[in-house]
């Protein structure tokens, strides 16, 4: 199907329904109503990387997210291409810079979201893309407009929270290979909330547990462990369901802390990222770009603290046999 078939159904001149597609405001309502509607009998849809070899620039933005088999990473991506949708633009996701470079040299890309990427990855992107950053790092890097989540005062509520609760003993889980990442995000910021206020990261030389493992090693040795904070809610949940299989009612279960707030389960808190807010805000400061708009703009998404309301842990207690 193309353009020109188009015109003829809607009887007008090529160029008519070309500055339709083109989103030219010139073109009279009532024609542009029967362009519309013969493309729509048609099922003619316009060649948008065809478009974009004459006018240097499509609708199609990449998207720089990893780790998409996380459900955390995965609804973000989701949520970013459903926004970017219904603002007439098409997201392109990309695992790594080179692709990102790729898609937006060959796709002829208008611009760029990228998310958790470091300061060498924006400074190099900016230089060729309009570009908006999604950043663990509260305070962002000021390069760009940035969308940061608030992880540190995240952190330091949630450990406020577990002491006002009286677990004063608490541990975190997070797989070895992720934990430099996720120290700096977000575990430092507990880790120095807790020495603050007299708590105490448990785990001793296994701090952090890097398994479900060491976490039940470490209770069977008669360690007290009021609460673990997990590097995710999947794991939190998984923990959960290890720790019963594993002593069948003889513990009392601690309370298990996630993050993200996409996977909870009775009896756990969770740290929860409103994906639709976080989403919208990086669309809404690249429609900005896109429209002219220079400012490198810092806006504060702060994950909210949600507690489970069938959670029935005595405060304090920590792991004890039961009597």
């Amino acid at each position: 199907m193309t353009l020109a078939k188009v015109a003829a159904e809607a009887s007008v001149a090529i160029m008519t329904a070309s500055k339709v597609f083109n989103g030219d405001p010139s073109v009279r309502p009532y024609l542009r109503e029967r362009v519309l509607e013969a493309a729509q009998r048609l099922n003619y849809k316009p060649n948008i990387l065809a478009r974009g070899l004459r006018s240097k620039s499509t609708s199609i933005v990449s998207l720089g997210i990893q780790k998409l088999e996380n459900p955390y990473f995965g609804a973000m991506a989701g949520t970013i291409c459903r926004l970017l949708m219904d603002e007439g633009l098409v997201g392109v996701l990309c695992n790594n810079i080179g692709r990102i470079h790729e898609v937006n040299r060959t796709a002829c890309a208008c611009g760029t979201i990228l998310v958790g990427g470091d300061c060498r990855m924006i400074k190099s992107l900016a230089k060729t893309t309009l570009l908006v950053s999604i950043s663990p790092d509260e305070n962002g890097t000021g390069i760009v407009p940035e969308v940061c989540i608030g992880f540190e005062s995240a952190y330091t509520e949630l450990a406020e929270n577990l002491l006002a609760a009286g677990h004063t003993h608490i541990g975190v889980l997070c797989p070895e290979e992720s934990w430099e990442v996720n120290y700096n995000q977000k575990f430092r910021h507990l880790e120095d909330a807790l020495k603050r206020k007299g708590g105490v990261l448990a785990g001793g030389n296994s701090c952090p547990f890097f398994s479900n493992e060491s976490v039940m090693e470490y209770i069977e040795s008669g360690n007290r462990l009021d609460a673990v904070c997990c590097e995710n809610d999947p794991q939190a949940v998984f923990l959960s369901g290890a720790i019963n299989h594993k002593f069948s009612g003889r513990y009392k279960q601690p309370l298990l802390v996630g993050c993200d707030g996409n996977m909870t389960a009775p009896g756990m808190w969770s740290l929860q990222i409103d994906m639709e807010e976080l989403a919208g805000a990086s669309v809404a400061a690249l429609r900005e770009r896109l429209q002219g708009g220079n400012e490198n703009k810092h806006i504060l998404i702060k994950p909210r603290l949600i507690k489970s309301p069938f959670l029935n842990i005595e405060s304090g207690d920590g792991w004890e046999m039961k009597k």
